[in-house]
């Protein structure tokens, strides 16, 4: 975390923007006290239940500090919401349920699952095409329908848990995510993706660079034209039009889509 990180969380504040924190939680609670008068909502990253699993996914050992860290954050963000994020791969993919299960036990509002990202330079990742070592977090053809068994499992076992949103997911987008990995497996084509974030927000990058999400490519620079002019070029109209008719090839393989309501964007509801 930067040094400046407070000060720059700070400046949002005074401008009244809500702000989201979305972090692996390391540094958590060594820092939280600096940022808790400024944050709306914590997401933190989790790979497992257990040391065993986050651990070895992760390749350092943090998770007793890292859930040390949420203990301290949740107890005081009574008036803030606390969620824990799921990067689903092959070294986690059998743990679905015992994660859920940490979440409700350490604290958390919600919980959400994301497929593992293989292709993306998002993020910081700086990677020109697929990741290396993908047999290492994409699940084989065996292990797909071992983790469809799965998620039928749960979905039928949690109703509880989608009915009262503890599940960020509904059944049928946590069944998308199986989809995916068949799809990387090669046994089906990839699910389609229903996306409006380019229509809905901008990425703005410490750079100055503005792009229609993480993982689309820049179409200009805040420091050398001003943003409002950005964001009505007539490129970045027509690449809005491509996603939501889904014709960017990049999109058809995203794990990450968002689909948001325009008047709950309006209304900063997402």
């Amino acid at each position: 975390m930067r040094k400046d990180f407070p000060q720059i969380c700070r400046a949002f504040h005074e401008y009244g923007v809500q702000q989201t924190l979305l972090t692996n939680g390391l540094l958590l609670g060594k820092r939280y006290a600096e940022i808790e008068n400024f944050i709306d909502e914590y997401i933190i990253s989790l790979d497992g239940p257990t040391a065993a699993v986050h651990d070895s996914i992760r390749g350092v050992q943090c998770f007793e500090q890292i859930l040390n860290g949420i203990r301290k954050v949740v107890p005081r963000s009574r008036e803030n919401r606390v969620l824990a994020r799921y990067v689903i791969q092959r070294r986690n993919y059998r743990h679905v349920e015992q994660m859920i299960d940490l979440a409700k036990s350490t604290g958390f509002q919600q919980v959400s699952f994301l497929a593992v990202d293989v292709e993306s330079d998002a993020f910081g990742k700086n990677r020109n095409g697929s990741t290396a070592g993908d047999d290492s977090v994409l699940l084989t053809a065996s292990e797909v329908g071992e983790f469809r068994s799965i998620m039928n499992s749960l979905i039928s076992s949690r109703r509880a848990d989608f009915e009262s949103r503890f599940i960020a997911q509904s059944p049928g987008q946590l069944l998308h995510i199986v989809e995916y990995f068949e799809a990387r497996a090669g046994i089906t084509s990839f699910p389609v993706n229903h996306c409006n974030a380019p229509s809905m927000s901008a990425v703005i990058t410490s750079t100055g660079d503005v792009k229609p999400c993480f993982f689309l490519p820049a179409f200009g620079n805040i420091r050398d034209t001003p943003l409002e002019k950005l964001l009505n070029l007539d490129s970045i109209r027509q690449t809005r039009r491509n996603v939501r008719s889904n014709k960017v090839d990049r999109c058809k393989t995203c794990v990450c889509t968002l689909r948001v309501d325009p008047l709950k964007a309006m209304l900063n509801r997402f």
